[in-house]
């Protein structure tokens, strides 16, 4: 066991990037999604903070459950139709892994125009997970999509982000014109 943490810890050392990072590749292929994420060396510590039974785990095959459940509970992947219904997984995650980087693969029930990522989010306030999507009609492949614990859902079509704009928006002028009226009929009142 102490040569698996040792393997785990040393492989995450030798990749050079910042500890409140994690890359993520996402491409979908049908309904098919291949997602190749690279993960600073604090994924030890989230997943233990995920499943105590890690601590005392013996073997490689524990790790990998714990990660596909980890993976299948804080990646969710939104409809075309509604995006805020959940894409049934046909399979859970499975995963494939060297080093820092790790491959998760899902099988969708139709195509994906937002996801959540909450993976890493409980480690630093500051954490950000910067994605890729590759094949996608809603995105360039040059575009970085960045979640964090303020902003975890990333929408895909560029209508679903106007219309979040635009909800936010008539919010924050509702809320100014009540402040406003409330402050003027106070005035008239106290005259």
């Amino acid at each position: 066991m102490k040569v698996f943490w040792l393997f785990i810890l040393t492989s995450f050392i030798s990749f050079g990037h910042e500890d409140d990072e994690a890359y993520y590749t996402i491409q979908q292929d049908g309904n098919k999604v291949q997602v190749q994420a690279t993960f600073p060396w604090t994924l030890r510590n989230e997943l233990l903070d995920f499943d105590e039974s890690l601590v005392n785990a013996q073997s490689q095959e524990s790790f990998v459950n714990v990660l596909n459940d980890y993976v299948a509970q804080k990646f969710k992947f939104y409809s075309a139709s509604d995006s805020s219904e959940l894409l049934d997984i046909i399979e859970k995650p499975t995963i494939g892994f060297s080093s820092a980087d790790f491959e998760f693969n899902f099988e969708l029930k139709g195509i994906v125009e937002s996801f959540k990522n909450e993976m890493m989010l409980n480690v630093y306030p500051k954490q950000q997970n910067i994605h890729t999507f590759l094949n996608s009609t809603f995105v360039s492949a040059d575009s970085l999509l960045i979640s964090s614990r303020q902003l975890p859902k990333i929408y895909l079509k560029p209508e679903e982000k106007r219309k979040q704009n635009f909800y936010w928006v008539v919010g924050v002028v509702v809320s100014f014109g009540i402040a406003i009226y409330q402050s003027k009929k106070k005035k008239t009142s106290t005259d």
